[in-house]
């Protein structure tokens, strides 16, 4: 019997359709559930066309919204489940830094949501910042939060011991499987022999050939492809507000210094006040943990933004999308690195909404099918808790965690 003949009779309680962090995440909570689920991926294993490849993602609590704030300390608390279950080193706090014009709207926001929930900080001047981490000089214009709960995640480490852990719990893995259609035609008719809800359908192709496998309940969890995904569902839901931008973080060499062991975000300039409209991260890359050659001098730099395109499908890898000089320009707070080397560029996707916010949700025309997108560029830190938040979704119909605004709805 070939291999697409024994696959064709395959079901599954869950299926969960993309293998980032997001859907390795999920599958992983639904098996700890004890729950059969299997996740399927289009790219090989190692693919990097997607946002969750690379060495390094921050973890921070400071956020504009006390929403994000409070869903990155339940992050940590699962970070660190994962870690000891897996015995590695996935998450090492360093502390982080806020700088800005304190007339930013984005940094008076963060410091109004880190001041409400009582979050542990500083107020720091340039001089106290020089004095604390003396590989900065601000100028007298900025001020910063120092918030002590921040840290690096290893994103290479994390990727692989998230699929581990759900392999280990019972979870199945099918990686360079193309998802062609989703027939939920019937999933909430009821069948005519057992009056039970009918099976969802999934055609896919795999490089042997195409196959059919059903399941009870879908997540869809694919990132850029997530519109591309729900076109193939049938009946068609409504497309979601999705923006694909391309992105291109760079990673900086100095040979006059060492990086700051702290990471930060420089928030938008005021309205009007300067050039710089988005927000900029920097991660220090430490060797130690990352296993980056000369990791204790290099820095990760990326902007909140990148180039708009129309699918996945339009990235050209190694094509540069950022203006090298215009980046470096925003860090001129470390000067160590005014003329830094740039030793390696990142390409990633982001999967934007509207209001930057995530998307987790079920189909208002099939609730069996639950969607886990638009995590904008920042949704990796909490891939712990949004994969245990639609798995309850999934499994119970609901989540404990607080998720308001992540609604579909909102953009009707």
């Amino acid at each position: 019997m070939s291999t697409s003949a024994r696959r064709a009779e395959v079901h599954h309680d869950v299926v969960v359709v993309g293998a980032g962090i997001m859907g390795r995440a999920v599958g992983w909570h639904i098996a700890e559930a004890g729950t059969d689920v299997l996740v399927l991926e289009r790219q090989s294993e190692h693919g990097i066309t997607g946002s969750s490849h690379g060495a390094s993602r921050g973890l921070r609590y400071s956020y504009e919204d006390p929403v994000y704030a409070r869903l990155a300390m339940h992050a940590e608390t699962w970070w660190r489940y994962a870690e000891r279950r897996a015995g590695v080193e996935l998450l090492r706090m360093c502390g982080g830094l806020d700088i800005g014009d304190p007339r930013s709207p984005s940094f008076i926001r963060t410091l109004e949501t880190v001041r409400d929930l009582g979050l542990d900080h500083d107020i720091l001047t340039p001089a106290a910042v020089a004095a604390r981490f003396p590989e900065f000089a601000l100028g007298g214009e900025l001020s910063t939060i120092y918030q002590p709960d921040a840290g690096l995640i290893n994103a290479a480490r994390a990727v692989e011991t998230f699929r581990a852990l759900a392999e280990e719990a019972g979870a199945t893995f099918s990686f360079e499987t193309a998802v062609l259609r989703i027939d939920a035609a019937s999933a909430t008719e009821p069948a005519p022999a057992t009056g039970a809800p009918s099976r969802i359908v999934l055609a896919c192709r795999v490089p042997d050939g195409e196959y059919s496998l059903s399941c009870d309940r879908l997540v869809i969890c694919a990132g850029p492809w997530t519109n591309e995904l729900l076109a193939r569902v049938d009946p068609r839901p409504a497309s979601l507000p999705l923006a694909v931008l391309q992105c291109e973080p760079l990673h900086l060499e100095t040979r006059h210094g060492r990086a700051p062991d702290v990471l930060f975000y420089r928030h938008p300039d005021p309205p009007g006040a300067a050039s710089f409209d988005e927000g900029i991260y920097v991660q220090p890359q430490p060797g130690d943990f990352l296993g980056a050659p000369g990791g204790d001098s290099r820095i990760k730099v990326g902007r909140h933004g990148g180039l708009a395109v129309s699918s996945p499908s339009d990235v050209v890898l190694g094509r540069a999308v950022e203006d090298h000089a215009a980046l470096t320009s925003r860090i001129d707070i470390l000067p160590d690195f005014h003329s830094a080397t740039v030793v390696d560029t990142d390409t990633c996707l982001y999967t934007m909404t509207p209001d930057d916010g995530f998307i987790l949700d079920a189909l208002d025309s099939d609730s069996r099918i639950v969607v886990a997108a638009g995590f904008s560029g920042h949704g990796f830190k909490f891939a712990p808790v949004v994969g245990r938040a639609i798995a309850e979704i999934v499994l119970d119909g609901s989540t404990e965690y607080e998720i308001a605004g992540m609604d579909m709805l909102r953009f009707e």
